[in-house]
């Protein structure tokens, strides 16, 4: 499988998962019994996020030791410390993409939200802005 597969498959299993938000909750947990519906292709999807990931974790196994001791790798390390199962490696594979991909848009839309709701915090930010420009003052619009 390559990149572009698991990009998709990941945005695919993200978009289900924010749809439960959207539904009953006894909805989705039907379709999930049943095999059905955007709950299959949950499961298919996860499926294909699962090989990607753990074909990451064979190859970094299958280096040689010295290779992986040399690496400064979160993953390198835990498969030195050879106390990791394959399934415990790969979803901390899927847990760091995960939080690579929410985390700047979250911080900066509750930044934002947080700054527009404190106008005292708002000029003190643009007083900031301001002097650093050296002159070249910026307005903020109401």
């Amino acid at each position: 499988m390559d990149v572009h597969r698991f990009i998709h498959a990941f945005e695919a299993v993200w978009g289900v998962v924010n749809k439960r938000f959207n539904q009953p909750c006894f909805l989705w947990k039907l379709q999930r019994l049943l095999g059905v519906g955007s709950e299959r292709r949950l499961k298919e999807e996860i499926g294909d996020v699962h090989e990607f990931a753990m074909r990451i974790v064979k190859q970094r196994k299958g280096r040689k030791p010295e290779e992986i001791r040399s690496s400064s790798d979160f993953l390198s390390h835990c498969v030195l410390n050879g106390n990791s199962s394959d399934e415990f490696l790969r979803d901390i594979i899927i847990n760091f993409v995960f939080a690579a991909r929410e985390t700047t848009p979250t911080v900066m839309t509750w930044f934002f939200w947080l700054v527009s709701t404190r106008p005292e915090v708002e000029e003190r930010i643009v007083d900031e802005i301001n002097s650093v420009r050296g002159g070249m003052e910026i307005r903020m619009e109401s």
